[in-house]
């Protein structure tokens, strides 16, 4: 609740990726449970920017939509191109988990991880920080209020599974 409080909204017709900023994308892989992919842009002083998202629930509480990874990069590549982002440069950060060999008809781990599904429709993921600890005091650091400037992440308006479960953090 209390980070939730300190996250700020803004409309992205006012702030449009600026020519010189990259793509981040970040993804929590979900099967069972939602997954998230938001899609972030900088400014000149490191200011994250959460212009979308795509969250895969089926409407019930805590319950995924159990794409495939196939699927799910088909989505991104989708999306990103409704968004206009062909041709800019997108850094992909995804959670460790997706670089797990999965089972396959053999059982085990000597299936395909989601990273190198990813990798064969030409989407790179590289492994974000591990840390939860690390994540959430960049969090806190980055919604913390500054006297004479916006925080350091603004999350756009449409954003809305961001708002609806940032307040379930702790």
């Amino acid at each position: 609740p209390e980070l939730a409080k300190h996250t700020h909204a803004y409309r992205r017709a006012d702030i449009p990726i600026p020519a010189y900023s990259f793509v981040l994308q970040t993804m929590d892989w979900g099967f069972g449970k939602p997954f998230s992919i938001g899609w972030w842009h900088t400014d000149n002083d490191g200011r994250l920017y959460r212009f979308a998202e795509w969250y895969g629930w089926n409407g019930m509480a805590n319950d995924g939509l159990r794409m495939t990874d196939e699927e799910l990069a088909d989505g991104i590549l989708e999306r990103e191109g409704k968004l206009g982002l062909q041709g800019k440069t997108v850094i992909r950060k995804a959670g460790p988990d997706c670089f797990n060999k999965k089972p396959n008809y053999k059982g085990g781990g000597q299936g395909p991880s989601t990273a190198e599904v990813f990798r064969g429709k030409g989407i790179i993921l590289s492994p974000g920080d591990p840390s939860r600890e690390l994540k959430v005091r960049q969090m806190r650091e980055r919604l913390r209020i500054r006297e004479k400037a916006p925080p350091m992440m603004l999350i756009e308006e449409g954003c809305t599974h961001f708002f609806r479960t940032m307040g379930g953090l702790v």
